[in-house]
């Protein structure tokens, strides 16, 4: 069967648009439309992006542009064709931008996961120092683009020959490729050290680092798209189909941690099925010594918690994430904690009778 770079871009779109679909349906099931956060708004924007690039692509592909052009080719060209090579040269010029809007859009969706994640702790720091690395590798992208060939309208033009630089664009590749994984490299920065140190078990660990870490693939794909595109420099369709193959590693990558939760229920739900019992809420019990701030958000998971301070007691929902304990529901609860044992058994010795004790109460009930 005969490959078919029409066939791949759709395909991957629309597998791709299922996966942010899959994530705003779980952000909404467990945080709602108020709990949306600027990381939804990215992937928002991500989704408008890898569209438009989509488009541009096919439509280009279609119509034709001046990437395979030569001095002589280009004055061979009938003048009739003249205008559809042009319409065509300027899509694919309009492709490269929406690869590189889309492309940062996605590093935005995980920042604003990171900026949430690490709230309090003193990596958020190293976040926002990330978030202005990938604002500058972004504009430092765009711009090498739009000025790589100037005056801009010689990118879209067929006679005369405008040159390598306007056409075939070789230095994008590499410029923009190192500036990607550069960018994804200190992004995967930031989770990893946190989880090594967290107190987790040591399954919970792996699971973390392999799902923050698999940016990795992300790099790999930018790579492999470089190489090939420059090998097959005078193949269109390979770009064309590798930057299509990125973008769908990249939201695949980027959108895990949000539906993690949900396919987390539902091997939760399948357990209980074949359990002999059911647990109707779990178990467990906080301590800390410092005041904990009210959430009232119908959203968040609510215990039926009781608060101990000093000689009187009161009840009500906080969330959990604020006292440092994660919640599987949903990544915008969660919370990484780096403390130690040793500091926790610190935390719990020193509890005295002005403390305050953080208890949950169980109901177990059998089918």
């Amino acid at each position: 069967m005969a490959y078919s770079l029409v066939a791949e871009i759709w395909s991957e779109l629309a597998f791709g648009m299922l996966v942010f679909a899959l994530r705003f349906f779980t952000r909404w099931k467990y945080s709602g439309f108020r709990g949306m956060s600027y990381d939804d708004l990215f992937a928002v924007f991500a989704v408008t992006f890898w569209i438009l690039e989509t488009v541009s692509l096919y439509t280009c592909s279609a119509y034709g542009n001046n990437i395979n052009l030569s001095v002589e080719s280009a004055l061979a060209v009938p003048d009739s064709e003249v205008p559809r090579l042009i319409l065509g040269s300027k899509l694919a010029y309009c492709a490269w931008i929406f690869y590189i809007l889309g492309i940062w859009t996605l590093k935005g969706v995980l920042l604003c996961l990171y900026n949430r994640l690490t709230m309090g702790l003193q990596q958020q720091r190293f976040v926002w120092v990330m978030m202005v690395v990938s604002v500058l590798t972004f504009l430092a992208s765009l711009l090498w683009h739009i000025l790589s060939c100037y005056p801009t309208y010689r990118a879209w033009q067929i006679k005369p020959y405008p040159g390598e630089s306007c056409t075939q664009r070789k230095w994008n590749y590499v410029i923009i490729c190192v500036l990607d994984v550069v960018t994804d490299i200190g992004m995967m920065a930031i989770p990893i050290p946190m989880l090594l140190r967290a107190s987790l078990t040591v399954r919970r660990k792996v699971s973390l680092v392999l799902l923050f870490g698999s940016g990795i693939f992300v790099m790999i794909c930018a790579v492999l798209r470089a190489y090939y595109s420059l090998v097959l420099i005078d193949d269109n369709t390979v770009a064309l189909g590798w930057a299509a193959r990125e973008f769908l590693v990249a939201a695949i990558v980027v959108n895990a941690p949000s539906i993690k939760p949900i396919f987390s229920d539902f091997k939760k739900r399948l357990t209980e099925n074949y359990a002999s019992g059911s647990w109707k809420s779990g178990t467990g019990s906080n301590a800390m010594s410092s005041g904990l701030p009210p959430y009232n958000g119908k959203n968040d998971i609510e215990n039926n918690t009781a608060i101990t301070s000093g000689n009187h007691k009161r009840t009500q929902a906080y969330k959990m994430s604020s006292i440092g304990r994660s919640q599987p529901k949903s990544e915008s609860q969660d919370h990484i904690n780096t403390a130690t044992d040793a500091d926790n058994d610190s935390t719990n010795s020193n509890i005295g009778k002005d403390g305050i004790i953080v208890t949950t109460e169980f109901k177990v009930s059998r089918r």
